[in-house]
């Protein structure tokens, strides 16, 4: 009797592996615990160290679904776990430190045995690290115990492999090295047999005692309806299926026949396949109705509309697309799913038939847009769970508790006070990017013109403001104000520069 876990949970994800992130950090704890008792002060891992070991969880805990998802399937006992690609400028940028910190922090990590391994591919690549199985939690399906020591388990005894058989149609020669420049054949058991009737109905002149003397002989036709027989045939006299006279084998390297005693080449007549080229639609760039394209699915437009309820499976929110847009757009919900568990449901266990309709939800997200359009709205979506995040740590450090909701009513679109209040955030968070990056560039452009103002400059000041000026009105006309005002009351001859 299956359980409602096991009834909604496809086959893919009871057979897919997690690294449960509330767990993995439990057992990182409890790892720098036993690891800095009865150790100096000086030797011990501090809190920079475990914030860059829980970042690392994090990425690997991405990767391995990443992995999972294009690449293949993990499967116990046969290969290991796979390594985290990463580098220090991903790393420095997520704990707001250097580069240089970065490498510090990892050589504690790897003397402590958090890190096991590292594979240095140069400076412009990536490295790899491998992680300790002790911090890891990986779960398989819904299943709740740890699964980790499952690909870290020494491969048993090889199983010996019987003799291969030499089958009637077959080629068998065994290669003895007798000195250095001489090699003796033998054929197969079967071949050199004598009494085989089969043999010596083949070789009407007579039977062979040594298999190098008339290779020919050796090799049986195959019967014609074998595999063979199948392909085209040149008859050159070394074949087997040769129609040419068995009596009078060429001996060791006899030359080919010439081109006139050479039968006709056999063929054999294979179907003719026609090429269906798909049709493809044209894009016609016109607001009327009428000149728009037919859609080329069966749907009827009705259908795209958003359902007054939360569909009860996404074999119902998948409904209508192409085999390409389902695997593509499922592809992104799975990646959704597993950031919005590792991100705001870390502390919690989510059972399946919520996670199911966790991803039912996510799916309305991208569902209804252009399947171009899947992967920027799921990064989208993605960058808004980090905002909620953050929004929930803010509550914490300041005394407040904040959560969210179970996913199934979070997410749901129709529920106006859940996640799609956060559409606001995000165009908020867009607008101050936008702003940071403008004083950064304003900056940088303020101290290229007064740099060129020093004696020992390379570039005329009138040179390095019309660089500034083009490269500032690109982004925005407001820039350069900003600029004019930043240095005006500096440089006194800006003005007279901006006047001519």
């Amino acid at each position: 009797m299956k359980t409602n876990s096991e009834k909604t949970s496809t086959y893919h994800e009871q057979t897919r592996f997690d690294v449960k992130w509330a767990k993995s950090k439990n057992l990182l704890a409890a790892h720098f615990l036993t690891y800095n008792t009865n150790r100096p002060l000086a030797q011990q891992l501090r809190s920079a160290h475990q914030a860059l070991a829980e970042k690392l969880l994090y990425l690997y805990s991405v990767s391995i679904h990443y992995h999972q998802a294009y690449v293949a399937q993990l499967l116990p006992g046969t290969i290991p776990l796979p390594a985290l690609w990463t580098n220090n400028v991903q790393l420095a940028q997520m704990l707001t430190c250097s580069e240089r910190t970065v490498q510090n922090l990892r050589q504690r990590l790897r003397s402590a045995g958090i890190i096991t391994h590292e594979v240095w591919h140069g400076t412009n690549c990536q490295y790899e690290l491998f992680l300790s199985p002790q911090i890891l939690h990986l779960q398989r399906g819904g299943d709740p115990d740890n699964q980790v020591d499952a690909f870290f388990v020494a491969p048993g005894p090889t199983v010996s492999t019987p003799q291969p058989q030499t089958l009637p149609h077959t080629v068998t020669c065994i290669t003895v090295l007798d000195t250095n420049k001489l090699n003796k054949l033998s054929g197969a058991p079967f071949q050199q047999a004598v009494e085989n009737e089969t043999f010596t109905k083949l070789n009407p002149v007579g039977q062979l005692k040594n298999s190098v003397e008339k290779p020919e002989m050796l090799v049986e036709n195959p019967p014609s309806d074998s595999v063979l027989d199948t392909f085209p045939e040149l008859f050159s006299g070394y074949e087997t299926t040769s129609d040419s006279d068995l009596e009078t084998p060429p001996p060791f390297a006899a030359a080919p026949p010439n081109s006139q005693d050479t039968p006709k080449r056999r063929r054999r007549n294979l179907p003719q396949v026609i090429p269906q080229v798909p049709q493809v639609s044209k894009v016609v760039k016109s607001t009327s109705s009428a000149a728009a394209p037919k859609q080329p699915s069966s749907e009827p437009a009705s259908t795209l509309t958003l359902p007054e309820k939360l569909p009860p499976t996404l074999t119902a929110v998948y409904a209508g697309l192409s085999p390409t847009d389902q695997l593509l757009l499922d592809r992104q919900v799975s990646r959704m799913a597993s950031v919005a568990s590792t991100v705001l449901y870390a502390d919690r266990w989510i059972c399946d038939p919520e996670h199911e309709r966790m991803r039912i939800a996510l799916a309305e997200y991208l569902r209804y847009a252009p399947a171009a359009n899947y992967t920027r709205g799921a990064n989208e979506v993605v960058e808004r769970m980090h905002l909620v995040r953050r929004w929930i740590d803010a509550g914490l450090a300041a005394g407040q508790k904040r959560w969210v909701p179970l996913p199934a009513a979070y997410f749901d679109v129709r529920n106006r006070q859940g996640f799609v209040a956060t559409k606001a955030w995000f165009k908020k968070h867009q607008q101050a990017k936008i702003a940071i990056k403008d004083r950064e560039l304003l900056t940088k452009a303020v101290n290229f013109y007064l740099a060129s103002l020093r004696p020992e400059a390379v570039i005329a000041p009138v040179e390095a403001y019309r660089r500034v000026t083009q490269s500032l009105g690109k982004r925005k006309a407001e820039l350069v104000q900003l600029f004019h005002a930043e240095i005006q009351n500096t440089v006194p001859h800006v003005n007279s520069i901006c006047a001519a």
